[in-house]
């Protein structure tokens, strides 16, 4: 079933008296709402979010955000776009998780009544020194090339990256997603990819929470679209990213950004909750504990659809003064396309994070770990365009 977007409105369709009365306490986020009195080149809300007006400089805005998230009282930083595109790029978002630019290998009619499940999930690789864009896809396990490879008992690889673009004859990702994390991949170089959600793939409603700090975690190789594999990395991609150099932020971010369904939800963080949570997460009882947004009295100030949310993970130090630099406590949007409380059935939003993208080998190395690869680990794939290199995230 094709959903029909064209219902979407943004009201909330349900009964849920808690639903509702916790909907009158969401505010939009937005140039109006913010205070600019001080004039000095962004405004505020709440004394913990900060707005910068991203309109006719993103890249400058990116840049003032990037400078504001280190700032102890900023749990979090809005950009505000207002953008007048997000129509035909969530379409073309849309099209990607339909075919098989993010699904499985297969037919799909122009109706798009046969053929394979639509993915959920997609990984799109930033290079953005030569504002590149590659596209996460499953291999062509029955192309010959892959025949022989399998007859010769070598592995058949079951992902593969395409650049994107129609002059490379790859598909089109869109204006916004292009504006959007092509501008962030440059300003925010820890991170070089972008985690595509749509569907019920994103988190649930409303459940307030803290990202985690800097990470590498171990993500499995072999399965559906949905993982996270970092293997076959495009060999410009490889180099472009071992040869980037730049002073690291002390803690790491979460960059979202909805091209339909609703931004996230911010609020500002109670020190004595962040502690509750800390021990419960440390306890392996965080999941009897959730928070949803529905359940307490707190305000909150969502990001439109289009404008970019800077929120800071955890285990940032404190700053030179001493002041705790605090997560942002946030949830995703309490309701979908369709006003249910369930999955996003309807939202398609970006997300860039240690937890779901590609992290900076810089960063790497600040952690600990190893840099990419050295050639010799590399086992050279015929297609000059690749690379088979081992799990990296």
């Amino acid at each position: 079933m094709v959903l029909d977007r064209t219902k979407y409105d943004g009201a909330y369709k349900g009964d849920d008296p808690a639903i509702e009365a916790a909907l009158d306490r969401v505010h939009p986020i937005s140039i109006e709402a913010a205070d600019w009195s001080k004039e000095q080149g962004y405004g505020v809300i709440d004394g913990f979010l900060a707005v910068v007006d991203g309109r006719e400089d993103l890249n400058g805005a990116l840049e003032k955000a990037r400078e504001l998230i280190k700032r102890a009282e900023f749990e979090a930083v809005t950009v505000i776009r207002e953008s007048q595109t997000l129509q035909k790029t969530e379409g073309k978002v849309d099209d990607l998780f339909w075919n098989a630019s993010f699904g499985h290998e297969g037919v799909v009619r122009p109706d798009r009544t046969v053929g394979s499940r639509p993915a959920k999930q997609g990984t799109i690789l930033i290079n953005p020194d030569h504002n590149n864009f590659y596209i996460k896809k499953p291999g062509e396990l029955f192309s010959a090339m892959n025949t022989i490879r399998e007859l010769l008992g070598h592995d058949v690889p079951q992902f593969k990256y395409k650049k994107a673009g129609l002059i490379n004859g790859g598909p089109d990702i869109g204006k916004d997603v292009k504006e959007i994390f092509g501008q962030a991949g440059k300003v925010f170089p820890e991170y070089m990819s972008v985690y595509l959600s749509s569907g019920a793939s994103t988190s649930e409603p409303g459940l307030m929470h803290f990202d985690s700090g800097y990470q590498v975690q171990e993500v499995d190789t072999h399965g559906s679209i949905n993982n996270r594999s970092y293997s076959q990395l495009p060999k410009k991609f490889v180099k472009a990213a071992d040869g980037r150099t730049f002073e690291a932020l002390p803690g790491g971010v979460t960059i979202t950004a909805s091209i339909i369904g609703g931004g996230s939800i911010v609020r500002k963080t109670d020190p004595d909750r962040y502690a509750a949570y800390k021990q419960h997460e440390a306890e392996g009882t965080l999941k009897d504990n959730k928070v949803y947004f529905q359940d307490d009295e707190d305000h909150g100030y969502q990001a439109q659809d289009g404008d970019i949310m800077i929120m800071r993970n955890d285990k940032w130090p404190d700053d030179a003064q001493g002041n705790p630099r605090l997560p942002s406590d946030h949830c995703s949007t309490i309701l979908n396309a369709y006003g249910n409380t369930g999955n996003h059935l309807g939202r398609v939003v970006g997300l860039m994070s240690s937890q779901v993208c590609y992290m900076s080998p810089q960063v790497r190395e600040h952690l600990g770990m190893s840099r990419m690869p050295e050639p010799r680990e590399y086992e050279y794939a015929q297609n000059d365009d690749v690379h088979e290199v081992p799990e990296q995230a």
